[in-house]
């Protein structure tokens, strides 16, 4: 695991996310609002399905309308949740938007704003696949277990991760350890796909839209 070198120089570090290009900033802030607004969306649609189940399943209109527009809008929210439930469900927030008061570092997620103590911080950095500019996660974890996913790419900083919010992340590895997080990216998003459609399958079985 890379080390943490912290900045003691006594100078003051601009931790703030107006560091980052502003259109970066404002995309990773339109993205954390979207990502919030379909989660309780989600809730809601699922709410409706599961409460009207009755209904709409033993009428062939609800509300005037075909009652398979419930399944329909059902299935599309589902559908969105397994494909990026783990930027909807786990704490990962962009680079952009994680800042630090020089002892904690906090990012903005999905589910709210998580923090994890920068003097007892372990870190793995992990490639993602991809084509074009190389998409970087960055899994902090700190002595009381809270973590933190940093998400980043490429497209805005040559070498991502060797400073976040001002808090200075060290890679020693070299073409080997590269390939790793290369390898380990991939096994990544294969278990994140594979638990995606473990929730497509589970939540709708349970709310009944395979059987109609």
């Amino acid at each position: 695991m890379p080390p943490i070198r912290h900045n003691t120089t006594g100078a003051e570090t601009d931790t703030s996310p107006t560091s980052f290009p502003p259109k970066r900033t404002k995309i990773a802030r339109v993205l954390l609002v979207v990502g919030r607004t379909f989660l309780a969306m989600f809730l809601l649609v699922t709410a409706v399905c599961w409460f009207t189940n009755d209904v709409w399943t033993g009428s062939p209109q609800v509300a005037g309308l075909p009652s398979h527009w419930i399944v329909n809008v059902t299935i599309v929210f589902l559908v969105a949740l397994g494909v990026a439930w783990p930027f909807l469900l786990l704490p990962v927030s962009s680079l952009a938007l994680v800042d630090s008061d020089g002892r904690m570092l906090a990012g903005k997620t999905a589910l709210g704003r998580r923090r994890v103590e920068i003097a007892s911080i372990r870190a793995v950095r992990v490639t993602l696949p991809g084509r074009g500019y190389s998409t970087f996660v960055l899994a902090l974890r700190d002595r009381r277990f809270r973590v933190l996913l940093v998400l980043g790419t490429g497209r805005w900083h040559e070498r991502p991760f060797e400073q976040v919010a001002g808090q200075i992340i060290e890679d020693r590895g070299g073409s080997y350890s590269a390939v790793g997080r290369y390898l380990a990216g991939v096994v990544l998003v294969l278990v994140s796909s594979g638990i995606g459609l473990l929730w497509i399958g589970a939540l709708g079985a349970a709310l009944g839209l395979w059987h109609t």
